[in-house]
């Protein structure tokens, strides 16, 4: 969870009203955001499955 204070909160505890346009764009940025660490988590298992396979594929070789 995050720290930050969210929009709802701001505008129920300081009573001000943050535009719909600025609410979106946070939206987006925090979406683009999980997006990049999935893909950074999907390429890392990638990477490494990847690996076993070419250290399981260089050991079936030297026996």
């Amino acid at each position: 969870m995050s720290s930050r204070l969210s929009f709802q909160d701001l505008e129920e505890t300081q009573g001000c009203q943050i535009p719909p346009a600025q609410k979106m764009a946070r939206a987006l940025q925090e979406l683009v955001t999980r997006l990049a660490r999935q893909a950074a988590r999907a390429h890392v298992l990638s990477s490494l499955s990847s690996n076993a396979l070419q250290n399981a594929t260089a050991s079936e070789r030297k026996v």
